[in-house]
Formats: structure tokens, sequence, C-alpha cells
């Protein structure tokens, strides 16, 4: 994680272009990660330690929504439709249009 414009954020490089993009937190993701034990430099690491699969991290992430009551908002997401609701979120929290832009969801 680093901060950009005064805002926290992580870097990622986009799988389809292979473009290194930098990503915003919203201020309760920044709150939710303060409260993790960090182990290496993934924020959700799995087992052995590494990144996860793109296909582990929907089967996850399907298990965490039915279990977790919280989620229940979030009941019909797919791992894909979270960028657009994080677009909608990121605005809401005054990020820019270019900060958004480089996620390639803006309306």
């Amino acid at each position: 994680m680093e901060t950009h414009r005064g805002k926290l954020g992580i870097n990622v490089t986009q799988e389809k272009t292979h473009r290194t993009l930098w990503i915003p937190m919203t201020a309760e993701l920044e709150a939710a990660i303060a409260t993790w034990e960090r182990k290496g430099e993934f924020l959700t690491p799995n087992p052995v330690g590494s990144g996860f699969e793109r296909t582990q991290i929907s089967s996850r992430w399907g298990r965490e929504r039915k279990r977790n009551p919280a989620l229940e908002p979030l009941a019909g997401l797919t791992v894909h439709g979270l960028g657009p609701t994080a677009v909608v979120r990121l605005k809401r929290n005054g990020h820019s249009v270019p900060e958004i832009e480089i996620l390639g969801h803006v309306e």
C-alpha cells in the first residue's frame, strides 16, 4: 500500500493490458485493513503465503458472501461486479473522475 495525492491505495498490474494501475481505497477499507495481521507482500495471502488465483478469489467470495451477514447488501454481486460498485463508492468518497478512470468503469 502507498499514498498517492494524499490517498491510500495499491498498485496492481492489469491482466489484459499489463498496465500498472493505482487503485485508491475507501476510508472503510483502510479501517478494515488496519485491523488485519499482515504477512508478506499480499493483503490477503493464500495459506502458503502467495497470491490467490482468480478462480480461488471467486470461490472464496461466494462462500464469504453467503456466511457473512454484513455482506447481505452485496448478495447478487460477482467478483467482476465489485469493480463498478467500487467506482460508485469512490465517487461518493470524493475521488475525481480522472482517478477513477484508471479502473475502466467510469460512466
